[in-house]
């Protein structure tokens, strides 16, 4: 499998629930390898038990945690600057 081919896209339609999905581009064709809902309390949690990475969809998807924490976060903080009301 060619992992420059591969797509993660996070989103979330529910406060502390994340949906990972795991896309293939490999000849121009995107497939759906895989696809989980994450809370933010079990990353929380693993990351309380220093887990180094996050197995999702039967361990057909491995994750580092620590990097995924981040991508949410640095979304989540960039979502929040974008539609903030301004100050004056």
């Amino acid at each position: 499998m060619q992992f420059d081919k591969m797509e993660v896209i996070l989103s979330s339609d529910s406060v502390g629930i994340f949906n990972i999905e795991i896309r293939n581009n490999a000849m121009g064709i995107s497939n759906r390898i895989a696809q989980a809902d994450v809370k933010m309390e079990d990353l929380l949690q693993a990351q309380y038990q220093d887990r180094a990475s996050l197995s999702l969809c039967n361990d057909q998807v491995k994750l580092h945690l620590e990097s995924l924490l981040y991508q949410i976060n640095k979304k989540c903080v960039d979502c929040f600057i974008a539609f903030s009301p301004k100050r004056r």
